[in-house]
């Protein structure tokens, strides 16, 4: 599975998710409210009544490792996981042409 996932400084989120790694044809998406609070990342999902809470920890400036402390009782997933953000850039923020800034 992989997803591609917005999380915007005005406390929205939204993720779409994808069977396959190319990313080529979504089967689901979600959106909702985060917050952050304590090195935890709060995520509420508009529809389902819990919360999903991850620690998170910075590994550069562009990755973010997250390990999933609680979530949904009902989620499809109930394993324990963790993942690792990393943001990407839009042509508009992109560094000079060196990659320097």
């Amino acid at each position: 599975m992989a997803w591609k996932m917005n999380r915007a400084s005005d406390g929205n989120f939204s993720i779409i998710f994808f069977a396959e790694k190319s990313k080529s044809k979504a089967n689901s998406t979600e959106s909702g409210k985060w917050w952050a609070d304590n090195n935890k990342i709060y995520m509420k999902t508009a529809g389902v009544p819990t919360l999903d809470v991850y620690a998170y920890s910075f590994i550069n400036q562009t990755s973010v490792r997250f390990v999933n402390v609680q979530k949904d009782p009902s989620a499809a997933c109930q394993a324990d996981y963790e993942f690792t953000d990393s943001k990407v850039f839009k042509k508009s923020q992109a560094f000079g042409p060196s990659g320097a800034h």
